[in-house]
């Protein structure tokens, strides 16, 4: 009995034995795999990393101005990761060869402002590969909007005529209809009643117009800050707009200082003013005194001759006033070489009654108007309609457009399109500025991000 209890005993040992062994190689199989599962998320993760990493890093790029693709693996440093990044604009595909996990190419849309897709694709040593796609849509920092405004807008049509926003082409001296909706205006303010329309049933303001000379709807958008309620727009659906919307964040809006006048100081060799009554005068850029142009008189800013593109003619400040059939004119001479202006009103206002900015290509990109902070600008016709082919640039200034057109665009603090008795008040937006501004400062807003 004993030797076959010793028996049972060892049997039962090895089983336990055997089963110890099975438990154990479990259990290292089980950690092994959970070795190899961990490894391998850590070698997803980085590679993500790196690809995330690409991706924003063109991003910066592409704000700076350079779409160039980055080919050349660039390493994560202390991380055995890298990444490359493809950069395709709008209008373009990208082959589904470009994807690791897409099967199908993509088309880059279009939309208000310029559109690219950043593809950037992160590996680690081992092989192992991510992506990370961005579509990002590119807009000037100053000129995305036909009329923008930090404080409020208003609108003002009279009994028969419109205050209205609507689409030009400088390239081409057309409206487009077809792309009203690009001619949008917005304010970055928050409060209530900060776009206003004058809402009166003989009055019409449309955004958008795609025909000033009917009743059509406005097909262009108004924005109003990021948290601002949809009582910050007093005008009527559809009627006068496409739509309200938030912008995604407050725009960035430099201020234009005011410089310290002093006419006897050595930067002012013009000396004293420039006063005209007709006839014709031609200047070099540089900084001047007053500027007063009346009756037919035109003033020539001569840029082929300046040192930098802009030429930038600085002025304390500006008066123009026609009469009738008389107009006195600003315009420019670039002597073929296609340099713009900036002309800086460094500590006064600007007004404009019954006269034109002209430049001899019609491009309103190459003419920027700057008007110190706490000062106006004044844009009003009488008998006869007020052109400026220019871009306005006064963040801090109240500007009002009184019956006059200005081809380009305008930013300003308090801004005003109101009609006058006889004549319309209009931002005839060019649709050129989306893709040729004079900012050098661009902003990148985020569609969408994919995560292959």
């Amino acid at each position: 009995m004993r030797s076959a209890s010793r028996g049972v005993a060892i049997v039962v040992v090895l089983m336990c034995m055997s089963l110890l062994a099975i438990v154990a190689l479990s259990i290292m199989t089980m950690g092994s795999a959970n070795l190899m599962h961990a490894h391998s998320e850590t070698e997803s993760l980085n590679a993500f990393y790196a690809a995330r990493a690409g991706a924003w890093l063109k991003a910066a790029q592409l704000k700076a101005g350079d779409p160039g693709d980055l080919s050349a693996p660039q390493s994560m440093g202390a991380v055995d990761a890298s990444f490359t990044v493809e950069v395709y604009a709008e209008g373009e595909t990208v082959p589904a060869s470009a994807f690791i996990s897409r099967t199908t190419p993509l088309a880059v849309p279009a939309s208000a402002g310029k559109v690219w897709y950043v593809l950037a694709t992160g590996r680690t040593g081992s092989g192992r590969q991510r992506q990370v796609g961005l579509l990002l849509e590119e807009s000037s920092a100053l000129f995305d909007f036909a009329a923008f405004a930090s404080e409020t807008l208003r609108l003002e049509g009279s009994r028969l005529l419109p205050a209205y926003t609507d689409t030009w082409d400088s390239a081409t001296d057309r409206f487009l209809p077809d792309q009203a909706d690009l001619a949008r205006i917005g304010v970055n303010s928050n409060d209530p009643n900060s776009v206003l329309f004058r809402q009166d049933p003989e009055s019409q303001e449309r955004i958008g117009c795609p025909d000033p000379g009917t009743a059509a709807a406005g097909k262009a958008d108004v924005f109003a800050g990021p948290s601002a309620p949809r009582s910050a727009v007093t005008g009527n659906l559809p009627e006068d707009f496409a739509s309200f919307q938030n912008l995604p964040g407050l725009r960035s809006l430099d201020p234009v200082p005011s410089l310290a006048y002093d006419p006897d100081a050595a930067r002012y060799p013009a000396g004293g003013q420039i006063v005209m009554g007709g006839g014709a005068l031609t200047i070099p850029d540089g900084t001047y005194n007053s500027l007063s142009l009346n009756g037919a008189a035109k003033l020539t800013l001569r840029t082929d001759l300046a040192a930098t593109d802009p030429a930038v003619f600085v002025f304390k400040e500006v008066t123009m006033r026609g009469t009738g059939d008389q107009v006195p004119e600003i315009l420019l001479q670039d002597g073929g070489t296609g340099k713009g202006a900036v002309i800086y009103v460094a500590a006064g206002d600007f007004n404009m009654i019954n006269g034109s900015l002209v430049n001899s290509g019609r491009a309103p990109s190459n003419l920027m108007l700057k008007v110190a902070d706490g000062h106006d600008i004044m844009l009003a016709a009488a008998l006869q309609g007020a052109q400026a082919y220019y871009v306005c640039y006064a963040p801090g200034c109240n500007v009002d457009v009184v019956g006059g057109e200005i081809y380009g665009a305008v930013v300003g603090k308090n801004v005003s399109l109101k009609a006058s008795s006889l004549m319309p008040a209009a931002v005839h937006y060019d649709v050129q500025l989306k893709r040729d501004s004079p900012s050098a400062s661009t902003n990148l807003m985020l569609l969408s991000v994919q995560r292959l």
